[in-house]
């Protein structure tokens, strides 16, 4: 449940209940939910990929990337180098690495508050990633990536762009291997939305544990 004080700045009957939403002061935080964004956008600033969020109006669009230039300079100690999109509605083909809808909240989602990683704690784990290039993966996620491939006609520039997301992913979680869930991941953020087939082809990928 939010949080919920007495106003200071007025009188008020105190045989009465009043509520009061705290809105946090970080940026992040202060958007409920949208907690896919919210991590695509730690994906994006950690590895430095340009970034679409698309999607009804009036969601946190604006105030999300407004957060992302900020730990983008916070953790870089320059400004963002590369395009990023904030799109009403189902989005033009734009050159973006990354994409991420946004949906629109659910008052549940309202009513359970402000939660969820700071800026400041999302700029700390970043600046905590391991910083390797190298693609370990596991000899049984190699066989089933080449399965993948063929059967959902995926182009090589999709899997070589999986794979260097999934290298920024593992990265984040201090993971010297590239596991089956690091690619799944990967595979949702780098496919264009238009490619419905490709995207759902994507959440089947790997099964099972890493």
């Amino acid at each position: 449940m939010p949080k919920f004080t007495i106003p200071s700045k007025k009188k008020v009957d105190k045989d009465e209940n009043f509520i009061k939403f705290e809105i946090p002061h970080d940026p992040i935080q202060a958007i409920c939910g949208q907690d896919k964004v919210k991590r695509a956008i730690e994906i994006s600033v950690a590895g430095e990929y340009s970034l679409c969020i698309y999607g009804p109006s009036g969601q946190g669009k604006t105030q999300l990337m407004t957060a992302y230039r900020e730990m983008y300079m916070k953790v870089y100690r320059r400004k963002v180098p590369y395009a990023l999109y904030e799109i009403d509605g189902h989005p033009p083909k734009v050159e973006a690495t990354l994409w991420v809808k946004i949906d629109k909240l659910p008052y549940s989602a309202i009513n359970k508050g402000f939660n969820g990683l700071t800026s400041k704690e999302i700029v700390s784990k970043i600046n905590k990633r391991l910083l390797t290039t190298d693609l370990f993966i596991t000899p049984d996620f190699w066989d089933i990536l080449g399965q993948t491939y063929s059967r959902d006609a995926l182009t090589p520039k999709q899997v070589f762009s999986a794979l260097k997301v999934a290298r920024t992913i593992a990265n984040l979680e201090q993971s010297e291997i590239i596991t089956r869930n690091h690619f799944k991941e990967a595979l949702l953020l780098v496919t264009f939305p238009q490619l419905k087939a490709e995207k759902d082809s994507a959440k089947e990928i790997v099964n099972g544990d890493t």
